[in-house]
């Protein structure tokens, strides 16, 4: 007997989280060890005349799992709504990471603040996307034939 029972959506959720806490844990690393190169606090020139930024591990802390949460909701958008999930959502993830870049790059900042700020998109990016790619399908499951 065939079940005619919408089928499971994926549930990234457990999976993007925990890689969002590595990819915090990672970042925080990335932080520590690069304030302790420098000797000094990792600032980022203020834009449009505002003061400098000062990078710290709250907003750090922050801009890691923010992602991560948006990265899951968009994985589940995806899962629901498109035929092929995981390729589409390694496609963006891999773009929005190198564009994320650009921040840091043209930020003006010494050189030390903007390498560990690359290599924390970087990480960013690549642990949030693999948590979430892993737990989305490959390709939607085709809604089973109906008998009449």
């Amino acid at each position: 007997m065939e079940s005619n029972a919408p089928t499971a959506l994926p549930r990234p959720w457990p999976s993007g989280l925990l890689f969002g806490v590595i990819a915090t844990m990672a970042n925080l690393i990335v932080f520590a060890i690069a304030r302790a190169a420098s000797g000094e606090a990792l600032t980022v020139p203020g834009w449009n005349g505002n003061p400098p930024q000062t990078v710290g591990p709250v907003p750090i802390i922050i801009m890691t799992l923010v992602p991560a949460v948006l990265a899951i909701l968009s994985g589940m958008l995806l899962a629901r709504f498109t035929g092929a999930p995981r390729t589409i959502f390694i496609a963006v993830v891999g773009v929005l990471t190198l564009l994320s870049t650009g921040g840091p790059l043209s930020s003006g900042a010494e050189s030390g603040t903007v390498v560990a700020l690359v290599v924390m998109h970087l990480l960013t990016g690549a642990a949030i996307g693999f948590g979430v790619a892993r737990a989305l399908p490959a390709r939607r499951a085709a809604a089973p034939a109906t008998t009449a």
